[in-house]
């Protein structure tokens, strides 16, 4: 008897994950969580200095009005990771209405030339922004296709021939 009664809850268990009750109840208790007031109302950002806050507000702004526990924090770190000058990012939530983003920015190292178009680089060869020629300011320009490849042996042997750093 206890084997059967095993075997018909393991079964009704099963039915019940095959036709998404769990997820079911779980955005029920998102739902109700949110009706208490724990809902994404504010939105709080740290360290975007260059970063287009507007881009950041576009992928965040979809969040609003979400259950917290609803809100796909992942997600949001996948996107805006894939932005240029971001280079790290933590999103986090401040219970009951807050999510928090802080941004950790890429530091330009040098312009990349490749004909009649500039772009900035951080110190891994990652393209950041394109600028004008005018632009280009006291960093290193470096010129021809793939040479943004060549940007961390580049600072390595600056590093290691001080004396040609104030040359180049």
């Amino acid at each position: 008897t206890l084997g059967i009664l095993v075997v018909g809850v393991a079964g009704v268990l099963l039915v019940g994950v095959w036709f998404g009750v769990p997820n079911l109840l779980y955005r029920q208790f998102g739902e109700m969580t949110a009706k208490a007031g724990f809902e994404v109302q504010n939105i709080e950002t740290t360290g975007m200095r260059r970063v287009d806050q507007l881009k950041v507000y576009d992928i965040v702004l979809s969040e609003m009005e979400k259950p917290m526990l609803l809100v796909d924090i992942e997600r949001i770190r996948t996107q805006l990771n894939a932005y240029g000058w971001i280079k790290d990012v933590r999103v986090s939530r401040r219970l009951p209405n807050t999510l928090v983003i802080s941004v950790a920015e890429r530091t330009p190292a040098a312009v990349w030339q490749r004909g009649e178009k500039f772009s900035l680089l951080d110190s891994e060869g990652k393209v950041l922004d394109g600028i004008s020629p005018n632009e280009v300011g006291d960093l290193p320009v470096i010129k021809g296709e793939n040479a943004n490849a060549q940007i961390e042996a580049l600072a390595r042997l600056l590093d290691n021939a001080q004396s040609l750093k104030s040359q180049v």
